[in-house]
């Protein structure tokens, strides 16, 4: 290999695993030989750990999985926590309220599993919303009242999801937040915002990794398609953007890959083996 890359991060949705939510054999074969060479292989996602596709835990040879955009980094397979970085009481008190205000569709993620208020879950099964409705399905836990579940769990929330309509509401939500040095604002699709901890993102828990295995930036690479992928792929000493990542993502990226379902992430992995990249 040209490059001395001992760690590869990679993201999930449009990333690592295709359109159907699915990891393909052929970037499955790409990890496993990854690991063969002795390079450790982590996702980092902004799901929750109960929300990672089985292929993802069924993957023997991943080191561990970041979730929750950085809250949290759990074991392979068993979900234990092995670093945790959750948003302050006070935090979640503040976006609760505001949220509460305005009625805003929300999720919160605590506990490894994510919730959903059991208005916004119908409205999306409903199909009123821009949401994959087999994913909410399956993967949120619809609660009577978010706002109260929010308030109840505020010493252990991972991630704050807000929800949208309108690409202006967005907008205007994200201005608001960025004003609040306690909190980390990023998205992972067109219409929702995702609010983390003060330090948390899938960069930091990447740097808590880098630390313990005694590796440095030039020695990661890391994949992405979407705005809270940018830090990560910003901080690594590779970053590389799939061909269907937004805009943002590619400009900041030193390569780009093919699609995610052109199994980009699986070709790159292999030149990477053959020292081709």
């Amino acid at each position: 290999m040209k490059q001395d890359i001992r760690l590869i991060a990679m993201d999930l949705d449009g990333t690592a695993l295709n359109s159907k939510k699915e990891l393909t054999g052929r970037t499955r074969d790409a990890i496993e030989q990854a690991v063969k060479r002795g390079i450790y292989v982590v996702v980092a996602t902004g799901r929750t750990f109960s929300s990672l596709a089985p292929a993802v835990l069924e993957l023997k040879e991943l080191s561990c999985a970041i979730t929750s955009n950085g809250a949290v980094i759990n074991q392979i397979p068993d979900g234990q926590i092995l670093h945790a970085d959750y948003l302050s009481a006070e935090a979640v008190w503040k976006i609760t309220k505001m949220a509460e205000t305005e009625k805003v569709d929300t999720e919160v993620c605590t506990g490894g599993s994510a919730y959903i208020g059991q208005d916004y879950y119908d409205k999306v099964l409903a199909g009123k919303s821009d949401r994959d409705i087999t994913y909410v399905k399956t993967t949120r836990h619809p609660v009577p009242d978010i706002y109260e579940f929010m308030r109840a769990h505020k010493d252990s929330i991972e991630n704050i999801n807000l929800n949208f309509d309108t690409l202006e509401e967005k907008l205007r939500w994200q201005k608001r937040l960025r004003e609040y040095p306690e909190i980390t604002p990023t998205s992972s699709f067109l219409y929702n915002v995702e609010v983390g901890g003060k330090n948390t993102s899938k960069a930091q828990a990447l740097l808590h990794l880098m630390e313990q295995w005694q590796l440095s930036r030039e020695q990661v690479m890391a994949f992405g398609d979407s705005e809270n992928d940018l830090e990560m792929l910003n901080m690594a000493g590779t970053g590389v953007a799939m061909a269907n990542a937004e805009e943002t993502v590619q400009r900041a990226a030193d390569l780009t890959a093919e699609s995610n379902d052109r199994d980009g992430v699986a070709k790159v992995i292999e030149d990477l083996l053959k020292g081709s990249v």
